[in-house]
């Protein structure tokens, strides 16, 4: 599901209840910061929460880690590394360890990391 701003993201993540949610720190309405210290009140399950980001500054990511980002990524993002950390978030009890992202994909990969890449144009 696609939010365009951050109160409809709010929303959509109250309704869905995702075990994932990509965000931009820069959504209308709301920060991806105050959308994350909104999603973290004491002792409720939350989304994992990955920034794909344009804000690459140390502040910045010490800035998303206090606000309770789990994920900081630089656009570009490699598409392995994003679909890993969405699949790692839906196994939170598996005690196997999930193997970590393959280099980028080439032109004929599989069809969920075309998607990924689309998704982050």
């Amino acid at each position: 599901r696609v939010a365009a701003s951050g109160p409809g993201a709010l929303m959509a993540i109250a309704a869905d209840r995702p075990d994932a949610v990509v965000l931009d720190l820069d959504l209308p309405g709301m920060s991806g910061w105050e959308l994350a210290e909104r999603l973290r009140p004491a002792g409720q399950r939350r989304p994992l929460l990955v920034a794909v980001t344009d804000r690459a500054g140390d502040d910045d990511r010490r800035r998303s880690a206090e606000a309770g980002i789990d994920l900081h990524l630089v656009r570009p993002v490699e598409p392995g590394l994003l679909l890993w950390a969405v699949r790692r978030a839906q196994r939170p009890a598996d005690p196997a360890p999930v193997p970590a992202p393959a280099p980028a994909p080439a032109p004929d990969a599989p069809s969920d990391a075309r998607l990924i890449r689309v998704l982050l144009a």
